[in-house]
């Protein structure tokens, strides 16, 4: 509880790692008097032998996700460079650590026993064990930032596979020889070749077998699971029989397994959800208590201190030596080398594991293994900031990285993309291009996108329809300052929203105006003719490399022309808070300019009074920091318009309502529905305050979110026509940045 807590609540908004927060508290508990005097004095072992056990899964899931097949023949030649240049170096700078350490040891304590030599084995494992890289570690920061699927991204994840599999399978091979009897060797390598041949060659049977006999959706039967266990521990018996280490047996035995069926992937889930409720609090706590302070050489507390700092800038700087060097011969940019390089520094779990039993073998000081763990865990530290200055450097040199209205230079041309589906679309959008235009003199380009599903057998009805369409383009008045094109774009429904979403990328527009599914009938009702375009209009929301509306015509179009010296529309911008709502602030600071609009600002605040009362009802957890960000933002963007339309004693209206939960807000809504002509709301205006909680109930229509759903509702007043603004956000939720960005060409 303590390390979720502190993981949750502290390390997880700066992007910590878990094991973090697992080795600080471990390390307090391990320096508790009760846990740590004379009287528990076998603790420690015993915490020592369940870290084995617990370790043997964590390496037989380790083999099992790997693919040796892919690591050793599929990798890419610049991943393999990488990851064998950063082994190398780091390997020789760790040789000389371990030679450092060996050093450094007291003849006295040597001769009394409380320490032992290391042999060469023991050495170059250390060595390894510092040049390796946590894979699983790794991925899952990089998942967590989101820059899994850049070309990095994904260069870091192969790297750090193959660095991960080659280390232990390099560890593997010293665990052989870490005996000088000739005849161990020997029976060491006899069977561990029959183990290879066993496990690669009836493994898969046995596998397959079991999950054909146990498929998705049943029960898995016990005596098969047993089977497969039996047959596993079977395997790994055999070469521990003759002095083999326990952990590289299981690790061979996963790795020679296939990491695809039931089976396997149970396998993988199971022992995971083992590992971090049961496993990895128990091994922290022993690592703590091995690396307990009372333990530490008094002559050398003051040396530990430089030897940490030391070990810091040691153990980053042999991945990045390595990963910059191969850089340079395969036209890596140097910063991206280092970042590599650092990234691929990253240690975990197993490699702690290594350096608690060299200090429980008395292969070490305390001292010194602890200053080890800590330079470990400083690679967790850093690494987010790493990724995070990866990301910074990708915002910096990717092209148009927000299209929304907000990052739009207001001196420039506003590009629309108005689409229409049926003929009765076309008056509301031409009303609407001009309601966008703002003054006379400002530049504006619009494209008029025709909507035609290709179905192949209403080509002579779709045909009449487009005439029509054309002939109702043709015959609203449109302003000559007004750059406006007409196209067409005839695709099924499937295919037609990346159709609409790749021309607009190649046009630059930065606002999609689509008509809504549903259209208003004579009796004020909303129709279901178009209900196929619910889907279209939903898969543009999602992928539209710019900001969308959604346009609700509900008299709109009625207007015959929107003059440009009295008023002839009455407007309204609801502001609540949030992106959706900003972008549509600024939206509507164009529409403020229009001579023939008459604009009202409302903006809903929270009686504070009665905000933490709503706030303990809505029984909703928030991010403070990321909220008092949001509210920033919106501060910002509202004092923005206010001084540029309101405070200067321009045409637009201002009024403030204070409401204290959703009911209110309803009411307010119900109030201000026919008022005006032309309400525009954000998406996702709201949608996080008290003001909102419990809209999204019973919304019938997702698309248009909780304000904008009320105020299109049938049930809740059939006049006045609505405008629905998502801003744009790229994909994979990183701010101005699409998640495949490319950052190394």
């Amino acid at each position: 509880m303590a390390c979720n807590g502190l993981h949750k609540y502290f390390l997880k908004q700066y992007y910590g790692h878990r094991i973090v927060s697992e080795f600080l508290i471990g390390f307090m508990m391990g320096n508790i008097p009760s846990l740590s005097n004379k009287e528990n004095r076998h603790l420690d072992v015993t915490l020592g032998f369940i870290a084995q056990v617990g370790m043997l899964g964590y390496v037989f899931v380790l083999g099992l996700e790997m693919e040796p097949s892919k690591l050793i023949f599929q990798v890419p030649a610049q991943e393999y460079m990488v990851s064998c240049m950063s082994i190398v170096s780091q390997a020789l700078l760790g040789f000389m650590v371990s030679r450092y350490t060996d050093l450094l040891q007291d003849t006295q304590l040597l001769e009394v026993g409380h320490l032992q030599p290391p042999s060469p084995a023991q050495m170059m494992a250390l060595s390894i064990t510092m040049a390796g890289t946590s894979s699983p570690v790794l991925t899952r920061l990089i998942t967590n930032l989101k820059i899994g699927n850049s070309d990095i991204g994904k260069f870091v994840v192969a790297a750090a596979s193959q660095s991960d599999f080659l280390c232990t399978a390099v560890f593997c091979i010293i665990s052989i020889f870490d005996k000088k009897d000739k005849a161990v060797i020997l029976a060491k390598v006899a069977f561990l070749s029959i183990q290879i041949a066993i496990t690669s060659q009836i493994g898969p049977v046995i596998l397959n077998w079991v999950n054909s006999e146990n498929p998705e959706g049943k029960d898995m039967k016990g005596p098969h699971l047993v089977l497969f266990l039996a047959f596993v521990c079977l395997l790994c018996v055999m070469t521990t029989s003759v002095g083999y280490s326990p952990l590289m047996s299981v690790f061979i035995t996963g790795l020679c397994l296939p990491r695809h069926g039931r089976m396997s992937r149970m396998m993988i889930g199971r022992v995971n959800y083992m590992m971090m409720h049961i496993f990895y609090p128990v091994f922290f706590i022993w690592l703590g208590l091995l690396t307990n302070y009372k333990r530490f050489e008094p002559h050398r507390r003051l040396w530990s201190l430089f030897q940490l700092l030391f070990l810091c800038v040691l153990g980053p700087a042999g991945k990045v030596m390595g990963a910059v060097i191969s850089g340079l011969f395969l036209g890596i940019h140097w910063q991206d080398s280092a970042s590599i390089g650092l990234l691929l520094a990253l240690k975990g779990y197993f490699h702690l594991y290594i350096i608690g039993t060299s200090i429980a073998d008395k292969h070490m000081f305390v001292s010194t293994g602890l200053m080890i763990i800590l330079s470990c865990v400083f690679t967790l530290l850093y690494s987010p900031f790493v990724i995070k200055s990866i990301i910074s450097r990708a915002k910096k040199q990717a092209p148009n990285q927000n299209m929304a209205l907000q990052f739009l230079d207001p001196s420039a041309q506003l590009k629309l993309m108005l689409c229409i589906i049926k003929p009765q679309n076309v008056a509301a959008a031409i009303n609407l291009m001009h309601i966008s235009r703002g003054l006379a003199q400002q530049d504006i380009g619009v494209y008029l996108i025709d909507m035609v599903e290709s179905t192949g057998d209403t080509r002579v009805e779709e045909g009449v329809v487009r005439d029509t369409i054309a002939k109702e383009v043709t015959a609203c008045r449109i302003d000559d300052r007004i750059d406006i094109k007409n196209k067409m774009v005839v695709s099924t429904l499937n295919t037609m929203p990346n159709d609409i979403c790749e021309l607009a990328e190649n046009l630059g527009v930065s606002l999609i105006v689509l008509p809504f599914h549903r259209v208003q009938m004579p009796d004020g009702k909303l129709d279901e003719t178009h209900s196929g375009y619910y889907l279209v209009n939903k898969k543009i929301l999602k992928n539209a490399p710019c900001s969308v509306g959604i346009l609700v015509d509900r008299g709109l179009g009625m207007i015959e022309q929107i003059s440009t010296s009295s008023v002839v529309v009455k407007a309204a911008v609801i502001f609540i808070g949030g992106r959706d709502d900003r972008e549509a602030l600024i939206y509507s600071s164009r529409v403020a300019q229009n001579p023939g609009v008459s604009l009202t600002v409302i903006r809903f605040l929270v009686d504070t009074s009665m905000d933490d009362i709503a706030s303990v009802r809505a029984g909703k957890r928030v991010n403070v920091q990321q909220k008092e960000e949001e509210m920033r933002q919106d501060d910002e963007s509202f004092a923005n318009f206010y001084e540029k339309h309101i405070a200067r004693g321009g045409r637009v209206s201002y009024v403030e309502k204070y409401l204290v939960n959703s009911a209110e807000t309803l009411s307010t809504l119900q109030a201000l529905a026919r008022q005006y002509e032309l309400i525009i709301v954000g998406k996702g205006g709201g949608l996080n305050s008290v003001l909102t909680i419990g809209m999204r109930d019973w919304e019938q229509c997702p698309e248009l979110g909780p304000i904008g759903d009320i105020l299109s509702s049938t049930h809740f007043s059939q006049a006045g026509s609505v405008l629905i603004i998502q801003q744009h956000d790229q994909k994979g939720g990183i701010a101005g940045l699409d998640d495949d960005f490319s950052i190394m060409g």
